[in-house]
């Protein structure tokens, strides 16, 4: 039987305990299901959503409401920095993020300091997840948005290459097709020969498409080009 009317939008569960939050800061938990009680979370604020992760509860809600708890009993009010509306929290690879209303995105290492991230899009999210290497979050009108965390290291392949010079512009072009993941970010490194290990560091690259390959096209003044060059990709964080 449950002890309160409120609307409940989310619940979560440890090895010990069942927990479910709603609007009007309700708090309820139950160690077998069935039987549930009233916790005190100390805020009217709707609690919209909870989570157990790494080891703790955390939930968020409105006006940027951020609660963690070890035992799902006993809740701590933690400054998230923001008063929009937080709608969803999940972690990998040793960081948390929270994500919300106006494309609000905020990490932490340890649920209790939060930084604002900010995003690409001032589209409200409304639920995250991860899995061993990236981050997914969507929201309104069908919004998706996709971040490597962990890198890939998945080597940088040049798939072909070709040199051609323009007689009309006094350049020579040198197309690349390379092959990778996406959101891999890498530096197109360079050096003219063998006789020392030195490369010179080149433009910073990132495979956009999830196809995993993408087109280079570098102009070099005729004058600047050497006869010869060689090249490989560096992956970067």
């Amino acid at each position: 039987m449950t002890p309160t009317s409120a609307l409940l939008s989310s619940v979560a569960a440890s090895p010990d305990i069942v927990v479910a939050t709603g609007d009007n800061g309700t708090i309820i938990t139950s160690r077998d299901g069935a039987n549930w009680a009233l916790q005190n979370s100390r805020t009217a604020n709707w609690i919209y959503r909870v989570r157990y992760l790494a080891g703790e509860f955390i939930a968020v809600g409105q006006n940027g409401t951020l609660m963690t708890s070890a035992d799902g009993t006993n809740w701590n009010s933690q400054v998230s920095g923001t008063t929009r509306w937080l709608n969803d929290v999940t972690w990998i690879d040793g960081t948390l993020f929270a994500v919300g209303t106006q494309g609000t995105v905020l990490t932490s290492s340890n649920a209790v300091d939060w930084i604002s991230r900010g995003t690409i899009t001032a589209k409200s999210l409304y639920a995250a997840a991860t899995d061993s290497d990236q981050l997914i979050a969507v929201g309104i009108e069908g919004i998706i948005l996709r971040s490597q965390i962990v890198p890939d290291l998945t080597p940088v392949s040049i798939l072909s290459y070709s040199r051609f010079e323009s007689a009309q512009s006094s350049t020579v072009n040198n197309l690349f097709l390379f092959g990778g993941k996406a959101d891999q970010r890498f530096t197109l490194d360079s050096r003219l020969g063998f006789e020392t290990n030195v490369w010179s560091r080149g433009p910073l690259l990132e495979f956009y498409d999830s196809s995993g390959t993408f087109y280079y096209l570098e102009s070099l003044l005729d004058s600047n080009a050497p006869p010869r060059q060689f090249y490989h990709g560096t992956l970067t964080p």
